[in-house]
């Protein structure tokens, strides 16, 4: 039903999604006057326009059934085209065990096969780090081995999923949210699944989970996997302004308490991490313009971390939230 839903918007009401999605103008004209008025820059927040108890807010790990025809209209790009014939079906009520097997089929044909050793390169850093900008530059250079189409990670699973897609559909921020069980538990099993098969990749994570990530390495060098790490180290001032950018810009809001901890927790583990892989590039991303400088590596035979900039090196390392 088409009604006047912005005025109510803006006075914080929520509705149902179906009355949102009958509404887009009202809905677009509800995010532009949110970050004009509403959003205070370097602070995460974000817009509320669904009501609290309906049904597409449920996490989606504990939903048995996936609904791939409803709203497609209000699907993003790479989900629309995956609910064509051939990869996804548009079907109302889809079994959600045969839905995360095709979509976890869909995210690993990410992966590769490269001539020699596999090779699995490492991006870590704190959300709203850079690593997708450093990772860009460095592919387009040719510098890395796998390119960004290569790219797997728990954020990948989030483009194929109904409900990530129709909540940011209507300018709610909770999208990550309600789908993030889901998509960690799927990411997870699909590094375990290429890795067993062989496959080259770049693994997407913050790496701030010192036990889980010094499991996978782990688990890839008992595969004889080639390691290489790209480290970002940027200061959580920073990372939360670049991560608010990039939520007006895709509508994937950053967590209030999770964005720090990753940067707290990968500065922590990150001279852990070092001896593991073959090769190790740290860049300090402190001012988020213009090139992010190369901090510290270490060479392909090399023992440690040759540091390049010591003193913005430990800077980046230690900068003063990390204390």
């Amino acid at each position: 039903m088409i009604i006047p839903i912005f005025p109510k918007l803006r006075e914080c009401e929520k509705f149902d999604f179906a009355t949102l999605a009958d509404n887009p103008d009202d809905v677009e004209e509800f995010w532009e006057w949110w970050w004009a008025e509403r959003y205070k820059d370097g602070i995460i927040s974000r817009p509320l326009t669904i009501s609290d108890d309906d049904p597409i807010l449920q996490e989606t790990l504990n939903k048995t059934t996936a609904d791939l025809a409803s709203f497609r209209e209000c699907f993003g790009d790479f989900l629309f085209n995956a609910t064509k014939p051939g990869k996804l079906p548009a079907k109302n009520d889809f079994p959600r065990t045969e839905f995360r097997e095709l979509l976890t089929r869909i995210v690993g044909a990410n992966s590769t096969v490269l001539s020699g050793r596999p090779q699995i390169v490492f991006a870590g850093g704190g959300y709203g780090s850079g690593k997708t900008t450093v990772l860009s530059r460095l592919t387009q250079a040719g510098v890395l081995p796998l390119g960004r189409e290569h790219m797997v990670g728990v954020d990948y699973f989030k483009l194929y999923v109904p409900e990530f897609n129709l909540i940011q559909a209507v300018a709610d921020g909770r999208a990550s949210g309600t789908v993030q069980k889901e998509c960690y538990q799927l990411a997870a099993g699909l590094f375990d699944r290429l890795v067993a098969e062989g496959r080259s990749f770049i693994w997407d994570s913050s790496m701030s989970d010192r036990d889980e990530t010094m499991k996978r390495i782990q688990q890839a060098r008992s595969r004889d996997y080639e390691l290489a790490m790209i480290a970002v180290l940027t200061p959580v001032e920073l990372a939360t302004r670049q991560a608010m950018k990039r939520a007006k810009e895709t509508r994937r809001f950053p967590n209030a308490e999770a964005l720090p901890k990753s940067h707290l927790g990968f500065r922590k583990t990150l001279m852990d991490y070092v001896p593991l892989f073959d090769e190790v590039t740290v860049f300090a991303n402190l001012t988020g313009e213009g090139d992010i400088p190369i901090v510290a590596e270490k060479a392909s035979g090399a023992n440690g971390l040759a540091l390049l900039d010591a003193t913005t090196f430990n800077y980046a390392l230690s900068v003063p939230e990390a204390q």
